[in-house]
């Protein structure tokens, strides 16, 4: 199955399973790994989470402890919250 990369709000890491939530509110089990999600996807992606990566075009409200998609707030870990404050504050300049 081919999924077109502008369709995925976000990857989420659940124990074992990894899913592909989309835009339209489907979402698809994987085998892949997030880490090898991760290194896929393109710059539009953001690791904020041991679980999950977030497409940050889908974004619709970003707070300096989580960020809202499609009515999911998914919380950015200490661990990735400086990253992803600098790539957020770098793409909201360039828009």
């Amino acid at each position: 199955m081919t999924l077109d990369p502008a369709e995925i709000s976000y990857v989420e890491s659940n124990d074992s399973e990894v899913w592909i939530h989309t835009a339209g509110g489907l979402a698809y089990r994987t085998k892949t790994r997030i880490s090898q999600w991760e290194t896929q996807l393109d710059s539009r992606f953001l690791r904020i989470h041991r679980s999950f990566i977030v497409n940050t075009a889908r974004i619709d409200r970003c707070c300096p402890a989580h960020v809202e998609i499609g009515g999911m707030t998914i919380e950015i870990s200490r661990k990735y919250r400086e990253a992803a404050r600098r790539q957020l504050t770098e793409q909201a300049a360039n828009a």
